[in-house]
């Protein structure tokens, strides 16, 4: 919901504070076929160029990503709180948690509306 010229004003403010950032990523096909026809990218490489990529960031979901993306959060220690529960019940498909932690990225057990 913020602006993207915001994005970076709140990673830099955060990490200024010390803080972790923590938002729900590419949890329905819908959601990166929004991203692509609104900004030309898939949601990781638009993150990406707004800073919000890191050890101190954390995304819920990520169903729908793409090899290279989880390449991407693997190299820059993004992590996935992986929610089985509530992508099972809303249907929306499984998140590559197993590929993500291969690769030797930081993958969580989350829930989401228990």
């Amino acid at each position: 919901s913020l602006e993207p010229g915001e994005l970076r004003e709140a990673v830099a403010a955060a990490r200024r504070m010390k803080l972790r950032l923590h938002s729900h990523l590419s949890e329905t096909s819908d959601y990166v076929d929004f991203c692509m026809s609104v900004h030309g990218k898939r949601p990781v490489h638009w993150l990406a160029d707004h800073d919000w990529l890191g050890p101190d960031i954390w995304y819920a979901h990520m169903v729908h990503l793409d090899d290279d993306e989880v390449k991407i959060l693997a190299d820059t220690g993004t992590g996935m709180a992986h929610c089985p529960q509530s992508n099972c019940r809303l249907g929306s498909g499984v998140a590559p948690a197993d590929a993500l932690a291969a690769l030797g990225g930081a993958v969580s057990l989350g829930v989401d509306g228990a």
